[in-house]
């Protein structure tokens, strides 16, 4: 006999450890990525990923894990709130139970499976990670059944607060979301969160010739719809996938890995091709470079906007991601100048003094990309927006000092509050530095920022201010 919850449970449900489990592939794999991800401290994705290496899961099946994996990690918070109330206590589960019972749970509350099937198979996957807890999960996942008739416990119509609970949000975020976007535009924000995000692509010409390249996969049955930029005048033409899933095709994934295809969301392509001036500069400066993607991205539009590559140099603090820059543009031939490792709040130690452009791809708090990036809703804590916001306005006043006369600066974040975005602006066109720029319009209405349109099924939201340089 066992104690569970406060009652005295029978041991029939237990088996011997090494039990054959009968969780589905699908489900398992969850578990690992999970796992995986917090172990290594790597973003869901990276984990899936690395799980699915060697498996030859159906496509099915693995469109099922990813869902299980990116709605777990998307919903945590909840699932573990959801979890605690049915436990006696719910401190002395040990964490790999914990992760297999929140696959369960979300199934149940968010996916909306019957309890039959959902506490059947999360009995069986807590069987795979620990035999001796099944009991205790075809408990807790019982109550959790009963709960689920009545969740989100309240009249998400009638309150705000309850449809935050009822999309996987943190409260404070949701009420955020509400203050600057209002209400409509936050539930829509979160709504969209909880589903699979477009996936779109550009061709690379630096690399491969795009007629070419379309027509191989067009031959492999991939179906890809053009689609226009959100701003402006297109460089290159983009691209998304008409069946998500055929993104993961092997030529797909080789063409990735070549550097002749750039994987990067609709809004990313946008901004890339706004912090190109008109003429060709004569040296480009990139700030927060990361992996390369949107330094693979503005030497596609140089080179069609110039008719070749320009000179670029590259900004970016972590060593690491320096190294995995360096070796994807090469890949990709991409032309980069000089590499700088170096915090891009200090630029004193760069020894060219003018740049006639400078694209910042400001740190902050990648609200905007609650698709792809799940982990980011329960990270992401109230304090970090005004920290990241002040990041950014520092990176700002530094990067000024190195724009030429008659010279830009493109100041971009994922995100859609204001803190971030428009009052960085305002406080940057306030300092000392800031006095000597003007806002570009962007559009022809004369609207001075791009900021994405929130939509269903659309593009991340991005945020983008060109100031020119006038004295």
């Amino acid at each position: 006999m066992e104690q569970i919850g406060g009652r005295i449970m029978p041991n029939n449900h237990f088996k011997p450890r090494g039990a054959k489990s009968l969780a589905t592939p699908a489900r398992i794999c969850a578990f690992e990525t999970l796992k995986l991800a917090m172990d290594k401290s790597l973003f869901v994705s990276q984990a899936f990923d690395r799980v699915m290496e060697g498996k030859k899961l159906k496509p099915e099946e693995k469109a099922f894990s990813r869902l299980l994996s990116v709605g777990t990690t998307g919903t945590v918070g909840v699932l573990d709130e959801l979890i605690n109330r049915v436990l006696s206590s719910p401190r002395d589960i040990k964490m790999d139970v914990r992760i297999a019972l929140r696959i369960s749970t979300y199934e149940l509350f968010f996916l909306k499976k019957s309890s039959h099937a959902a506490v059947d198979q999360g009995v069986e996957l807590v069987r795979y990670v620990s035999s001796h807890a099944t009991g205790l999960a075809n408990y807790a996942l019982r109550r959790l059944s009963d709960l689920q008739i009545g969740f989100p416990f309240g009249d998400s119509e009638e309150s705000f607060d309850v449809a935050i609970y009822e999309q996987g949000f943190p409260l404070w975020l949701g009420q955020r979301l509400k203050k600057d976007l209002g209400k409509r535009n936050a539930l829509s924000i979160m709504k969209e969160a909880n589903k699979p995000a477009p996936l779109y692509m550009m061709v690379n010409v630096c690399r491969v010739d795009t007629k070419k390249t379309i027509e191989l996969l067009h031959g492999r049955g991939i179906r890809l719809l053009p689609v226009p930029i959100l701003c402006g005048k297109p460089d290159f033409l983009s691209f998304v996938f008409a069946n998500r899933s055929q993104a993961g095709d092997v030529a797909v994934d080789r063409l990735v890995q070549e550097g002749a295809l750039v994987m990067s969301d609709l809004s990313a392509q946008t901004v890339a091709q706004l912090a190109l001036p008109a003429e060709e500069p004569r040296r480009f400066l990139e700030i927060g470079a990361g992996r390369g993607t949107k330094t693979l991205m503005l030497q596609t539009a140089a080179r069609a906007r110039y008719g070749k590559q320009m000179c670029l140099d590259t900004i970016e603090i972590s060593p690491k991601k320096n190294h995995e820059l360096a070796s994807r543009t090469e890949r990709a031939h991409v032309q980069v100048n000089k590499q700088y490792v170096l915090n891009a709040t200090s630029l004193s130690t760069i020894e060219d003094d003018f740049y006639d452009a400078i694209f910042i791809d400001a740190p902050c708090s990648g609200v905007g990309t609650l698709r792809r990036h799940p982990e980011i809703r329960w990270r992401l804590k109230p304090e970090d927006v005004s920290s990241l916001a002040g990041i950014g306005l520092k990176m700002l006043r530094e990067a000024s000092k190195k724009v030429s006369r008659g010279g830009r600066i493109t100041y971009a974040t994922c995100t859609c509050f204001e803190e971030e975005n428009d009052k960085v602006i305002k406080r940057f066109l306030g300092s000392s530095e800031g006095s000597r720029f003007e806002i570009l319009p962007l559009t022809e209405k004369g609207r001075g920022f791009f900021k994405s349109p929130i939509s269903g099924h659309g593009s991340d939201i991005h945020f983008a201010a060109v100031l020119t340089r006038v004295r």
